[in-house]
């Protein structure tokens, strides 16, 4: 479990970076795999204003049907259908008011024999998927694709056991930020289809 926590540790820093200076999701449930962010972790993370575009590279595409998630909270985002077919229990809200938080994060935890799996769930209403492109180069794993028409980014750090970080544009200045993590044994792939599966119902939920 200390493997894992510190394995956590490194891909919540990471993703702080990729979502820019507002997006420290805080401390999160204490028996999350990848929920053991602490205040230290995201102090250390570089901002948006840290990292410069990568010269030569193209940036983040357009959004072509734009949809606001910052109206609800993390936790009111995704379906309760999509949480039961996972195996998650209740999510708990990590409120945007807490000293380590700048946003408003969901954290929930596996239930039965799915008590390994975990997911976070955030909303960074005040910057897009540019801010991702533009930390790309924190990352081993960066991979370009669509998530329910929305331009997306899978990107992480090489070992699977921290879960699978996915930025979703859902405006060209707001990214939607879920990690999945399927569970101890899983891979990357495993995990990242638990990210995917949510993206595409939060987004197909948003008017």
């Amino acid at each position: 479990m200390r493997a894992l926590q510190v394995l956590a540790g490194s891909a919540l820093v990471a993703a702080l970076a990729a979502c820019g200076s507002d997006a420290d999701p805080g401390a999160s449930s204490s028996s999350a795999p990848a929920a053991s962010a602490s205040s230290a972790a995201a102090a250390a993370a570089p901002t948006s204003a840290d990292v410069s575009p990568t010269p030569g590279r193209p940036g983040a595409p357009k959004v072509a049907t734009p949809k606001d998630g910052s109206g609800k909270s993390p936790c009111d985002l995704v379906p309760a259908a999509t949480v039961s077919a996972i195996g998650l229990g209740p999510g708990k809200l990590t409120p945007a008011a807490r000293a380590t938080a700048r946003l408003d994060t969901c954290n929930w935890v596996g239930t039965g024999s799915n008590w390994m799996k975990t997911l976070i769930v955030s909303v960074n209403p005040r910057s897009g998927l540019e801010t991702t492109y533009n930390n790309r180069a924190i990352f081993t794993e960066f991979v370009e694709l669509q998530v329910a028409g929305h331009p997306a980014v899978r990107a992480n750090q090489t070992d699977a056991l921290a879960g699978c970080n996915l930025y979703v544009g859902l405006s060209d200045a707001q990214t939607l930020w879920v990690i999945g993590n399927s569970g101890t044994n899983g891979t990357m792939d495993q995990h990242c289809a638990i990210s995917t599966q949510t993206a595409e119902a939060i987004i197909k939920a948003l008017p």
